[in-house]
Order: C-alpha cells, then sequence, then structure tokens
C-alpha cells in the first residue's frame, strides 16, 4: 500500500487540523453529504477497509493498533481516577472508600504510562511514528512531542517502582516498612468497615499503608511532597502521551483520506447512531452501594 507522503507545501500542513474537522464532522444524510452540521453529541465511525488495511505492513498494522490501544487505556484510567473519588458531599467513611478506589486508578495509570513508553521505544512503533507520521507533521512537531513526552519521563524515574511496587504486583515488607514506621509515628490505629454484606467490607487502614508506602517511594523525605508530585506529574505526563498518539494517528488517518496518486480513497465514514450520553458533572462511582436482588 502506498504510505502518505510528506506534504511539500506548508500551507497544506497547516489545513490539516481543518482537514480532520471535515473527516470527523457529521454530514447530512438526506443530502448525501452536501451539508455539513454542527454536533458535538454526533459520533463519526472511520474505517480503512480490509483490503487496504491488509496492504499496509503488519508492524505498522501492530504500531497502529498498539497506539490505539494504549491511548483507549490512557482515556479509560483518567475518567475512571476522576470519578471513582470520593464526592463533595460524602461522609468521612465514603471519602475514606472513594479515596481507595481513586488511588488504585493512579497506580494503574501511572503503570501503564511507564508500559506505553517502553513499547514506544521498540524499534517497529518507534519506526512507524518516524517514518509513517512525523514526516506529515509540521516541521519538526512529532519529534518535538515524542521528545517531550521522554523528558518529561526522565523528571518521573518513580514510575517504575510504582509499577513494580505499588500496582502491578503488591507490596513486599521492605516497601511498606517506612508507611508501617510512618503510621507508627502518627499513632494510627488500625480500623475496618463491616457492613451486612461481604462487598461491603472495607479495610480503611490498609489503604493508608498503601497511599503512605507510595506517597514515600516519590519522596522518601516527606510523604506530603511525594503524594503532590504524583497528582501534578501523572497529569502533564498523560497530556503529553495522549497528544503524540492523538496528533500522529489524526495525521495517518487524514492523509489516507486525502488518497495520494489519485487512488480510491483507503479511509471511509459513516455516522454512528445516537445514544443518550451521561452527565459527567458530579458523577461518582460509589464503594459502598444498593443492588436489586437477583
Amino acid at each position: 500500500m502506498d504510505h502518505p507522503c510528506p506534504r511539500s507545501c506548508e500551507e497544506q500542513r497547516k489545513q490539516v487540523a481543518a482537514r480532520w474537522q471535515i473527516i470527523t464532522a457529521p454530514c447530512d444524510e438526506e443530502n448525501k453529504g452536501t451539508d455539513m452540521v454542527s454536533d458535538e453529541d454526533q459520533l463519526v465511525r472511520l474505517k480503512v477497509p480490509t483490503g487496504a488495511w491488509e496492504e499496509i505492513s503488519a508492524t505498522d498494522r501492530y504500531s497502529i493498533l498498539i497506539l490505539g490501544h494504549i491511548y483507549n487505556e490512557l482515556m479509560i484510567l483518567q475518567r475512571a481516577t476522576w470519578f471513582s473519588g470520593p464526592a463533595d458531599t460524602a461522609t468521612p467513611v465514603e471519602q475514606n472508600a472513594g479515596s481507595a478506589q481513586m488511588m488504585f486508578f493512579a497506580r494503574m495509570l501511572c503503570s501503564k504510562i511507564y508500559e506505553a513508553q517502553t513499547v514506544i521505544k521498540k524499534p517497529q512503533v518507534l519506526s512507524f511514528l518516524r517514518d509513517r507520521c512525523f514526516p506529515l507533521m509540521e516541521d519538526g512537531k512529532g519529534e518535538r512531542e515524542l521528545n517531550a513526552f521522554f523528558e518529561r519521563l526522565k523528571t518521573s524515574a518513580w514510575l517504575a517502582k510504582v509499577r513494580n511496587k505499588h500496582s502491578m504486583h503488591y507490596p513486599t515488607f521492605g516497601d511498606w516498612s517506612p508507611a508501617i514506621a510512618e503510621m507508627t509515628t502518627r499513632k494510627m490505629p488500625f480500623e475496618y468497615i463491616a457492613g451486612h454484606y461481604t462487598g461491603e467490607s472495607f479495610f480503611l487502614t490498609s489503604e493508608h499503608a498503601a497511599n503512605l508506602g507510595l506517597y514515600l517511594t516519590v519522596n522518601p523525605d516527606d510523604w506530603k511532597k511525594g503524594g503532590a508530585e504524583i497528582a501534578n506529574e501523572i497529569k502533564e505526563i498523560a497530556r503529553l502521551l495522549g497528544a503524540l498518539i492523538n496528533n500522529s494517528m489524526n495525521e495517518y488517518l487524514v492523509a489516507l483520506w486525502e488518497s495520494p496518486n489519485g487512488k480510491p480513497q483507503k479511509l471511509q465514514r459513516k455516522l454512528v447512531k445516537k445514544f443518550k450520553r451521561v452527565e459527567f458533572d458530579g458523577f461518582r462511582l460509589p464503594y459502598f452501594f444498593k443492588m436489586k436482588k437477583r
């Protein structure tokens, strides 16, 4: 399959964003696509047909698929981290349980970002970005976004420890010793919440240990600064990673839509049936809830 070619004209590069909007903007089907309508609730399904897809090399297909998978998980974990936290009206117990949920997803987000950078460094994926996507972007933009992501990771060397000691593997006694010592200094008791159902059980102090262990891994001298560093850094790293993948893939798909060399378009689009969206503002995932009996 012919790969998208770099644009020779600076003006064409500047028009990429506008063309991407045209690709994703829903068209009035009754008018056979002649009228564009503005509807932020309308989704568009973009498809590379089987024949055109199979013409792409296996390594490039892998790169497209794995980058898409990384992006999806990045969005899912950011959403989950946000809406799993406690509501403003939460009681102290609800606050503790909600915070535990939020920190679980935050640890997973840290781990997945660490794993993502190891995948992006693989020769197949790095070549796809540099050979297929970056040449289509404004001069140096792709490489700048890649470097910005990698440079930010250097300032967060604790990501590997979070992945290995507090997320993908359970902490050892040694991993949690600083947290246990801090809890002893603060004379923290052990607390456990029990309800009528086993699903309502919540080991409250266990999550204090998990959070302290995590924060002290980031900053062994000050757990509060460690917690603040995680919150600030992971938000920015996630933003850089999302921008790198989204901008690169958008450019690649725009080039398929444009169909160089006068060949048929290799990207098809179709409106997605509308559905009711949940109001996200104020939405929180509760730890304690009721279910209809089955």
